[in-house]
């Protein structure tokens, strides 16, 4: 358990010991004692008979863990219903309280400290949130992934059939065409989890070499 400030600063008084918050701190070396709690820690360097005990207590930010929903546009209802509960879990925990507390005292420089934590985002596994939202977008794309040739081909002949509507030789159009089938609303919405991570531009990446390939098929069906 994490005492309150005010708590400790009475343990404080009580070891007619002056407690001094700090911001931060950063050690090299250092020597943990065992506690339980504060006043077993001022006990067990009461005998070094140190008069400033230096503390900081730390903090979560939900900032960091809450994935927003307004930086990415996902048509796929698996991605979106997995960045809620996850976000929804980050909800449901008290980032005003602390995550830990350091106690410490310097004796010739060096800091004799205790730590006491009560980390719901570590007890629970919670990710941030950019790895949240990676995390659930591998594990969604694996799941797809067995499915993807076959889901490539059903697009590939689908394009082939209709090429004759569309300019084939102009590497925008083709990438135009395509992304209009598997946008929201498109004949093939979603299907872009089936091609590499990288999607890609009209210039570069999976679904240019996609369009490359079928322009050199569509190509030899005309000569036929």
């Amino acid at each position: 358990m994490i005492v309150s400030e005010e708590d400790l600063l009475s343990v404080g008084k009580t070891f007619d010991v002056n407690c001094v918050k700090v911001k931060t701190h950063s050690f090299d070396e250092l020597i943990v004692v065992d506690a339980d709690s504060v006043e077993s820690f001022f006990e067990n360097v009461a005998p070094l008979k140190e008069k400033v005990v230096f503390y900081i207590y730390t903090f979560n930010k939900i900032d960091d863990y809450v994935i927003p929903l307004e930086l990415f546009d996902y048509n796929e209802e698996q991605i979106l219903k997995k960045v809620e509960e996850h976000n929804e879990i980050v909800a449901g925990i008290d980032f005003d309280s602390p995550k830990a507390l350091y106690v410490y005292i310097l004796k010739d420089g060096m800091p004799v400290i205790t730590e006491f934590i009560n980390d719901p985002i570590k007890d629970l596994r919670i990710k941030p949130a950019e790895e949240a939202l990676e995390l659930i977008e591998e594990e969604f794309y694996r799941e797809d992934v067995t499915n993807a040739d076959s889901k490539l081909e059903e697009l590939s002949q689908y394009i082939l059939e209709n090429a004759a509507d569309i300019d084939m030789k102009n590497t925008d159009l083709r990438y135009d065409y395509l992304t209009s089938l598997i946008d929201v609303g498109g004949k093939f919405e979603g299907y872009d989890r089936y091609f590499d991570r990288f999607f890609g531009t009209s210039r570069r990446g999976s679904a240019k070499n996609f369009m490359d390939r079928l322009k050199s098929e569509y190509d030899e069906l005309k000569k036929k």
